[in-house]
């Protein structure tokens, strides 16, 4: 009798968890549908003519320090935009038309996005119809705020309205399926083995500070700040710090200006916000390296 009760127990189980996904996986779709519903009652019509495509998208060659959201990307300093009227759309409607429920899937297992580029149809009246953004993990596609699988017709939409350098652009990031992540390998696995305790064995000892600026025969007289790149880098070491106390978790480089007289970076963070609201910024002095003020303004 307990083996007989064990295994209607096993089966129920299985029963269960299977409708659990099925019901997930209807979740998902309606969900979609519900995302697309307002871009389909356009595009199925005659199209309005102040219908319009706008495109953003980063050049491969451009790299970011932390992940961009759609309006991060929107807003970047260094994107592309390139802006399509009705009259060019008119002529590709069909092609409009298959991105549509039947042809997309969404994903089972949800990821963050890494937006390098994405594109917008909206109208004066409706405003945003429809927001596809490349860049989710596994190369998904995030459709309207929906991740779903990537399929060739995000690509196909956009062909017939951009240059064929940003389609070979869109082929090396996304065909080849390249990793939206923009720290390099090389640099995971140095931070890895600091973690490891790999660095060198500090040693303490007490010496004048005079011994330094002693003048010897082998001395260096170069820059140590030599380009924004290492300004950055040394302004990112001192403030990784504060942030793993919990301080100004959430900044990221922002700008970089260069005071050529007296020769000093100012490095400056803040959050990704159109209009910051605080910023945290370094001085550092371009010959010696050394950290003049660190400060929080608005």
């Amino acid at each position: 009798m307990k083996k007989l009760l064990a295994v209607v127990l096993f089966f129920a189980l299985i029963f269960s968890f299977a409708a659990c996904k099925k019901d997930a996986a209807y979740g998902k779709e309606t969900e979609l549908q519900n995302a697309l519903k307002d871009y389909s009652q356009v595009i199925e019509q005659e199209l309005p003519d102040d219908l319009r495509l706008k495109v953003y998208y980063l050049d491969t060659s451009i790299l970011t320090r932390a992940p961009l959201t759609v309006d991060n990307l929107i807003h970047f300093s260094g994107v592309n935009e390139i802006v399509i009227d009705c009259e060019h759309l008119k002529e590709h409607t069909d092609l409009l038309r298959q991105i549509n429920t039947d042809r997309l899937t969404p994903v089972a297992e949800p990821s963050n996005l890494h937006a390098r580029l994405c594109y917008i149809f909206e109208t004066d009246s409706a405003g945003e119809l429809l927001v596809v953004a490349f860049g989710g993990e596994n190369s998904s596609v995030f459709v309207n705020g929906v991740e779903v699988a990537f399929d060739d017709i995000f690509c196909d939409v956009i062909k017939p309205f951009v240059s064929e350098d940003v389609m070979n652009d869109l082929e090396y990031i996304y065909n080849e399926k390249i990793k939206l992540n923009d720290t390099p390998e090389e640099s995971t696995e140095t931070q890895s083995n600091l973690q490891a305790n790999d660095l060198p064995q500090i040693e303490t000892s007490t010496i004048s500070e005079e011994y330094y600026w002693e003048d010897i025969d082998t001395a260096i007289h170069r820059d140590c700040v030599m380009n924004a790149e290492t300004a950055v880098s040394i302004s990112d070491c001192i403030l990784s710090q504060y942030q793993a106390e919990g301080y100004y978790v959430g900044y990221v480089p922002q700008r970089v200006e260069f005071q050529a007289d007296p020769g000093i970076w100012v490095v400056s963070y803040w959050e990704n916000e159109t209009i910051p609201q605080a910023t945290f910024s370094i001085a550092i002095r371009k010959d010696t390296a050394e950290v003049l003020r660190m400060w929080i303004g608005e």
